[in-house]
């Protein structure tokens, strides 16, 4: 075979040689997918560009340079500098801000996937705010997109501001905040609320079955009934309660709530508050136990000025006692019947065992009972304690009452204590007066179920300049007085739920009148051992 024929065969397989191989082919394909997906990429992000409506935008390199910049809007409003084409971050935003844009840079070339912050800036002497997003553009460029968020940031540090003012004023009063829907069941407390029930996670997501696991097991029952009620009723609730912490704390709770109406007119949402009255409950413990301290001191230094007085009245029923006996004896060896002085003896030894029962109740420290009680046969005995004060120094005693039995709803004791002390003061009150001297008492009821006692001496009066210190403790006028008998008499009548006050007669002397509840209330109920009562006031919408 020659050579010219030869290289004939080898151009005919010339055209199969000239023919693209099929990886060629395969590579070509999957070039031409890559410049497509790019394609679609870039218009996505320009796509995002126009949805998210940016006030700016602008391409990075990897250097932090500037190299295309984007800007409908007025740029003086967004940016700190006028020319920023080809400028680096540091040139035209604060060291803070450019330091936030490249580590923004770099945490997107490493995870490939959009970042986002914000950042402020003072632009024309006034604060902006400035929301940037980082997007993967080009193998050595980033897009950033700039949206002016000042209007919604100012409206979140407001935001911001009262729930941090409402908050404080919560925690220094000690009231929570709490919100619950009824027909989803889900409850939401402030943050208060976590402090007063000692819950230190605020991510405790609360519900209704928690809270009634912190209600305490006595008053547990009374919480359920007065929730049950409310939500058959749609009525309002306020009453206390006690709770026990996690770590067995028990704290005391006002609890109150309502009903807020839905745009239907159903109410469907309860909203109320909690507060925390642990410490009024022991400060009211600790003023009544004072007051029962003070009322028992008092009982002890009126005891020494009456024991004279109280001598004499002994002294009077013993020396009758002493004398019937020998005229009994002289009649019964005459034979004759002795039976009337047999009776007298008796009435005399009644009379001396009621004036050292009535020395007794009121010397001993007792806790405070109230009760109904005749308020006329109180007056009666106070006046008997004092009673040789009042013939020794010659003071007619005059009561005026409306009825004969007139009932308040008080300790017995305590209010005896008071009116021996006002029937003390005016007797004292009148020692120098001149004849006649007299002593008034009166009782009369008042519209508001009220029972007032006005108490009235004949004496010197109280000095002008002395009346506004009257009710003060241990402030006293007299040589040898305490100064403690009328700021403990008041404290004892508003205890009782009275009143307590002083007026300048027209003539001469003074008048004290005491006010107390005609009959025990109808939603009072008796308290525990830690002085404490629970009331429901429910009211109609």
């Amino acid at each position: 075979m020659d050579v010219a024929s030869t290289t004939i065969q080898d151009l005919n397989f010339l055209p199969e040689l000239l023919q693209p191989s099929t990886e060629v082919q395969i590579n070509e394909k999957l070039r031409r997918e890559m410049l497509e997906q790019r394609e679609t990429e870039r218009s996505a992000r320009l796509q995002l560009i126009l949805d998210v409506n940016p006030d700016l935008y602008f391409h990075l390199n990897s250097r932090g340079v500037i190299t295309r910049f984007v800007n409908e809007k007025n740029q003086h409003h967004f940016l700190p500098v006028e020319t920023v084409h080809q400028r680096h971050l540091h040139e035209i935003f604060p060291p803070p801000v450019a330091s936030q844009f490249e580590t923004a840079q770099q945490e997107l070339i490493q995870s490939q996937a959009p970042v986002t912050f914000e950042y402020a800036l003072e632009i024309t002497q006034a604060m902006r705010w400035f929301q940037a997003r980082l997007l993967p553009y080009q193998p050595e460029e980033t897009l950033v997109i700039i949206q002016d968020i000042t209007q919604r940031k100012t409206a979140e540090i407001k935001l911001q501001h009262v729930h941090a003012r409402l908050s404080e004023a919560q925690r220094q009063a000690h009231i929570g905040s709490w919100e619950w829907d009824t027909r989803e069941n889900t409850l939401w407390w402030s943050e208060e609320i976590y402090r007063i029930l000692g819950l230190g996670d605020l991510d405790f997501h609360p519900t209704t079955q928690t809270f009634m696991e912190m209600v305490h097991a006595e008053d547990r029952k009374l919480v359920t009934r007065v929730i049950t009620n409310t939500l058959e009723n749609r009525l309002p609730f306020s009453f206390e309660h006690r709770i026990v912490r996690p770590q067995g704390e028990i704290r005391y709770v006002h609890l109150q709530a309502g009903f807020k109406p839905d745009a239907t007119g159903e109410s469907q949402l309860m909203y109320g508050t909690i507060q925390d009255i642990t410490e009024k409950v022991e400060a009211s413990r600790i003023a009544q136990e004072y007051r029962d301290e003070l009322a028992h001191i008092s009982r002890l230094v009126v005891k020494g000025e009456l024991i004279a007085g109280l001598s004499h009245e002994l002294n009077q029923p013993l020396t009758a006692i002493a004398n019937y006996c020998g005229a009994m004896k002289t009649l019964m060896e005459q034979g004759e019947d002795v039976s009337q002085l047999r009776d007298k003896i008796e009435r005399q030894a009644l009379r001396s065992g009621e004036i050292i029962r009535r020395l007794k109740a009121f010397t001993q420290k007792q806790p405070q009972q109230r009760f109904l009680f005749n308020i006329h046969d109180s007056i009666r005995s106070a006046l008997q304690i004092i009673n040789y004060q009042i013939r020794l120094k010659q003071i007619e005693v005059k009561t005026c009452f409306k009825h004969k039995f007139t009932t308040v709803y008080a300790d017995r004791v305590q209010i005896e204590q008071v009116l021996v002390n006002l029937f003390k003061n005016a007797v004292e009150a009148m020692e120098h007066s001149p004849a006649p001297r007299t002593l008034t008492i009166s009782t009369a009821s008042t519209p508001d179920r009220m029972i007032q006692i006005s108490v009235s001496d004949t004496g010197c009066g109280v000095p002008e300049s002395f009346r506004s210190k009257l009710f003060t403790p241990f402030a006293t006028n007299k040589q040898s007085g305490l100064g403690i008998g009328l700021s403990l008499s008041r404290s004892l009548i508003q205890s009782a739920e009275g009143k307590m006050w002083f007026l300048p007669n027209p003539r001469r002397g003074a008048t004290f009148c005491i006010q107390l509840p005609a009959c025990q209330k109808p939603l009072e109920r008796p308290r525990t051992e830690l002085n404490r009562q629970i009331r429901v006031d429910a009211a109609h919408d």
